[in-house]
């Protein structure tokens, strides 16, 4: 998921994120000039008429790319080989998004069908991994991917011609789009040796209670180091949303490290920078995090904390939805009322300080 819906409408937690938001000249790019620049190539054209079929290209190419790079990094012996794969495939949007479409499919032949296509998807992914299949060959599965990733980003809306819809052939612009962007990233990411077998990398990052406390929240992919968020805008000049998407993402894992949480799809290494790679320019525009000064990080994860685990509790009390709640909605939101209250115990503003002098003392 993305922050994008809270940074627009959470006026808090904006001006939380704003207050000491990275500038565009905080950044580096990888090509040795100024990052964001307006004069950057263009190496794939975004032609689509049809919003939808860009929005889907975008998700497609971040399954690809998250593929690609588990298939750099991972060793090659086989039981290293499947681990990496169940890493890069397992508890994904697209996983949960083909449950939630058996349950609001009538036709059982449908479900089934759907469900048959999706095996079929990690089958010729796995091999791709082995080397039995080409990259052009995954890429209609990606796209099958993001149509059942886009029913949880919407949250829970099947598309307008129904489950069936779903199975539909993927028109040849899409195919073609989400191609030429592999194509481009295995040259400016992967060849310029941002990954390499043995590399640490998280995909789909989560930051535990606190991706819940937002939406559920998560990156899109940590590699040696290094969060990225992948970007297939059309405009390669400063965003701020984009930036205050990735240092939201940032700021969460310094609250989740600092509880002491650790689940599943956490970051183990350290976040020492944060990147977009901007997918149709071939360029990475990086920041190194340890450059942000001490008082500033301090208070704006203080700030961050009170907001999340004590301020949108009282906001959002079981009481407000007594009226308008199921008894699993109300249950569901005064457990995850209890987990906030209990993260906001585990965050004092005394620990939170302690521990951000301790990153500072490993500089």
């Amino acid at each position: 998921m993305s922050l994008t819906s809270m940074l627009n409408s959470d006026t808090v937690f904006r001006e939380i994120i704003k207050e000491h938001l990275l500038g565009k000249e905080s950044f580096v790019s990888s090509k040795h000039g100024k990052p964001f620049a307006t004069k950057y190539t263009v190496l794939v054209s975004n032609t689509f008429t049809n919003n939808y079929y860009s929005s889907l290209s975008g998700t497609a190419f971040d399954y690809a790319a998250r593929i690609i790079v588990a298939n750099k990094s991972a060793p090659r012996n086989r039981e290293e080989l499947l681990e990496e794969i169940k890493k890069v495939l397992i508890h994904t949007c697209a996983e949960r998004g083909l449950a939630t479409a058996k349950c609001k499919c009538c036709d059982n032949t449908i479900s089934e069908a759907l469900n048959d296509r999706y095996l079929e998807a990690i089958k010729s992914i796995t091999g791709y991994f082995n080397g039995t299949n080409k990259l052009k060959d995954i890429i209609p599965d990606c796209c099958f991917f993001a149509r059942l990733d886009s029913i949880v980003r919407s949250g829970g809306k099947m598309p307008r011609d129904g489950c069936a819809g779903l199975l539909n052939q993927i028109p040849k612009e899409l195919l073609t789009d989400v191609e030429r962007l592999c194509n481009v990233f295995q040259r400016a990411f992967i060849i310029s040796e941002n990954i390499h077998e043995g590399s640490s990398a998280t995909y789909n990052p989560s930051f535990g209670t606190m991706s819940a406390n937002c939406q559920g929240a998560e990156g899109d992919i940590y590699i040696d180091g290094t969060l990225y968020d992948f970007k297939t805008t059309k405009s390669p000049g400063y965003s701020w949303t984009d930036a205050a998407q990735i240092y939201a993402y940032y700021l969460l894992d310094c609250l989740r490290r600092i509880s002491g949480e650790k689940a599943e799809k956490t970051i183990d290494g350290q976040i020492e920078r944060i990147a977009l790679y901007k997918a149709r320019f071939g360029i990475v525009e990086s920041f190194d995090v340890r450059r942000i000064p001490k008082v500033q990080l301090t208070d704006t994860l203080i700030k961050l904390k009170n907001h999340l685990c004590v301020e949108r509790i009282s906001g959002k009390s079981t009481g407000d939805m007594s009226t308008t709640g199921t008894t699993a909605d109300i249950a569901a939101a005064a457990a995850m009322g209890n987990i906030q209250a209990e993260m906001a115990v585990k965050l004092g503003d005394k620990k939170i300080r302690e521990w951000v002098d301790s990153l500072w003392n490993k500089k």
